[in-house]
């Protein structure tokens, strides 16, 4: 699959950086977008500030399926 992002909700356009698979959460915080993947096994975590390009921030073992944001 594909990921797309759009300002005004009718003209799309594809997201770099983000694997082939389905995106399971987003999140905005800290003045970034954030993402969870979970490919081949792994959860991997994507951060982007512009919503379009996307990198990976961290990868960990088996699946994950919620993101938060918060202080302790």
């Amino acid at each position: 699959g594909v990921s797309y992002y759009s300002t005004d909700g009718e003209t799309w356009t594809a997201m770099t950086g983000l694997p082939a698979n389905s995106i399971l959460c987003v999140i905005y915080a800290g003045g970034k977008f954030v993402c969870t993947c979970t490919y081949l096994g792994e959860c991997n975590a994507y951060s982007s500030s512009d919503d379009a390009t996307w990198e990976v921030m961290s990868s960990l073992p088996g699946a994950c399926n919620y993101i938060a944001y918060g202080k302790a």
